[in-house]
């Protein structure tokens, strides 16, 4: 059985507002899993750790909280947006690191590496530096413009700052408006 705080904290990752489930795809997970969806009304992460809670109470079992994550983060269902699963992964591998288990590229649940006792060892275990910056407190500056600006928006760089892009820098000096190499 898994411990209630870890289920909380694995559904905060799962119902996240930002990176998570919608609460429409929380409710198909559930139906296909056959969880009961006990408070439907609810918050998110509340209605999805109750169900969960509940279940595995009515199991005596937490795999219904495995298959549920499993499912969640099966590949097929994560094409379009990429970073989205990425993130949910990295998140959830902090919460299992707790109890020796991480989520697998595959989207199913196995063995980590090691054990966590506390959250920095599980931050560790999970390798996620996002989250220790966002711990520290250091990562809204890194968010929206900024981080255009970090990956290749140099309009708003002074132009003395600005390198020369891969096109222009190899540009045949025998015809200037040319992007390709001179070699």
């Amino acid at each position: 059985m898994w411990q209630s705080s870890i289920v909380e904290s694995v559904c905060e990752v799962l119902a996240d507002t930002n990176t998570g489930l919608t609460g429409s795809e929380i409710g198909r997970l559930l139906a296909k899993l056959r969880i009961r969806d006990i408070d439907p009304d609810n918050a998110k992460r509340h209605r999805l750790s109750n169900a969960l809670l509940s279940q595995q109470q009515q199991d005596q079992a937490g795999n219904c909280i495995v298959r549920f994550i499993a499912e969640a983060m099966a590949p097929g269902l994560h094409f379009k947006d990429r970073t989205r699963r990425q993130n949910l992964q990295d998140g959830l591998n902090e919460r299992l690191a707790l109890m020796g288990l991480k989520v697998r590229d595959d989207g199913r649940i196995g063995k980590a590496s090691q054990t966590a006792t506390t959250v920095d060892e599980a931050v560790r275990i999970a390798g996620r530096l996002r989250t220790e910056l966002t711990r520290r407190g250091t990562m809204p500056r890194f968010s929206g413009t900024a981080r255009r600006n970090s990956f290749g928006d140099r309009s708003s760089m002074p132009s003395s700052k600005r390198r020369k892009t891969w096109p222009n820098a190899c540009a045949s000096s025998a015809n200037p408006g040319s992007t390709a190499a001179s070699w």
